[in-house]
């Protein structure tokens, strides 16, 4: 994302810009990088959503982000600077296979975000 320093291995961004065209294109939810762990909620929208939230591991951003926008709330995203840390527990195979599994599930029980802005804040730094 523009405007950020962002850390980490070849691999790993490449995994997490598949996972993102996979979201976007069956859920719509077209955010850059829903799995960053910073989320900003205000709590009346967070209250209106939280009774339909159902999951629980790596692909709850993906539904927090898809019942937000299906409510009728508005999702910026802000770059942040990141540095990956080594030792991570994520395997990329398992936890591919489960991510995928979960955004069919969220497909299956909310449907898309279809009609929904997803409005996105990019920040240039110059010098």
């Amino acid at each position: 994302m523009l405007g950020a320093c962002v850390d980490r291995r070849v691999i790993r961004h490449y995994t997490g810009r598949v996972f993102a065209t996979w979201v976007s294109l069956l859920t719509g939810v077209g955010s850059y990088d829903s799995q960053c762990g910073l989320k900003v909620i205000r709590s009346l929208a967070f209250a209106a959503i939280a009774d339909n939230l159902r999951e629980t591991r790596f692909v709850f951003d993906v539904e927090l982000a898809l019942l937000l926008l299906q409510g009728g709330f508005k999702i910026r995203e802000v770059p942040i600077n990141w540095r990956e840390v080594p030792g991570s527990k994520v395997s990329l195979v398992k936890d591919s296979i489960r991510m995928f599994s979960g955004i069919l599930r969220i497909r299956k029980r909310c449907g898309t975000a279809q009609g929904s802005s997803l409005m996105l804040k990019i920040t240039i730094r110059f010098g």
